[in-house]
């Protein structure tokens, strides 16, 4: 089985830290009269520490989140086709290649498609995990955000819950792209002949572990982490830029290239784009895997 290479070290996001990285300790109150052009390069540079600080926690803490609550789903495959197989008379004696009858494999594979949707197909655990961690990515950011723009006030802001559930739902898709990925496992091992060669038990194992191989692979838990932190992050970071007095656009750096097919904003490439009006800035979507950071790029000008 691949190994998930997920222990990342937790690098705590905390207030604490968060004033240690950013340059001013008090912002201007009012950033478009009394923010000269070094302050706005030093609040550029704080925008864009904050997001890097905010997800580089979530990275040592998402990817695991993930992988408990698939290792759970797989465990669940794992008992339902057991079980099933006990109660259908698979399992009552170490059947050999030989003693498989077609109706025997058939009454197999939907058992195992039977624990494919009983395992992977329902959402609700993905999501449980994950409200109060996107959450609080979501409330750090705003806060922070707001209060790099010199514009704490009003610090309760109802719009966050919503932004956070906007992102929930998108889980589903995670959770119907892990069923597919069992789906797809278990037909490959019955392509195999894995049910008219070895007994149930072992035939269950051997599709579990597959199934397990890439549902819960390292390369996936390490993507699905960093894409669902950008998420929570940039949420935060949106509702607190549109709420500014002192912003009329935002940017997007550190995208490594423009990658192809990706989503588009007035059919510019989202990767490093350039000058986004603030109440445009929701518009704006990005590919799986996205590394780049908001930063404000013009400013109100009396």
């Amino acid at each position: 089985m691949e190994r998930t290479g997920v222990d990342t070290p937790i690098r705590r996001a905390s207030k604490r830290e968060f004033l240690r990285l950013i340059t001013r300790k008090i912002p201007p109150s009012q950033w478009k009269r009394n923010g000269s052009k070094s302050e706005r390069v030093a609040l550029q540079r704080d925008v864009v520490r904050l997001q890097s600080a905010l997800k580089a926690e979530a990275m040592g803490i998402l990817p695991k989140s993930f992988k408990g609550v698939f290792e759970e789903q797989i465990n669940r495959f794992k008992e339902t086709a057991l079980f099933l197989g006990n109660r259908y008379k698979l399992r009552s004696k170490n059947y050999k290649a030989s003693d498989w009858t077609a109706e025997e494999i058939a009454t197999g594979v939907g058992i195992l498609m039977s624990s494919s949707i009983a395992a992977f197909g329902n959402e609700a655990a993905l999501i449980a995990m994950s409200r109060p961690k996107f959450q609080s990515l979501i409330d750090r950011a705003y806060a922070r955000t707001r209060y790099l723009l010199g514009e704490a006030d009003g610090i309760v802001n109802p719009r966050l819950a919503a932004r956070n559930e906007s992102i929930l739902r998108k889980l589903k898709d995670v959770q119907v792209s892990s069923k597919n990925m069992a789906d797809f496992k278990i037909g490959k091992a019955v392509d195999s002949g894995a049910l008219s060669g070895s007994s149930w038990g072992d035939a269950v194992a051997a599709v579990t572990a597959t199934i397990a191989g890439r549902v819960n692979s390292g390369s996936r838990l390490n993507t699905l982490g960093r894409t669902e932190a950008f998420h929570a992050v940039d949420e935060g970071l949106k509702e607190a830029v549109k709420m500014s007095g002192s912003l009329t656009h935002m940017s997007v750096v550190g995208c490594k290239a423009i990658e192809p097919n990706i989503p588009t904003y007035m059919g510019t490439p989202t990767c490093n784009i350039e000058d986004v009006p603030i109440q445009d800035v929701d518009m704006v979507q990005f590919h799986v895997n996205h590394t780049g950071a908001w930063f404000p790029s013009r400013f109100k000008v009396d």
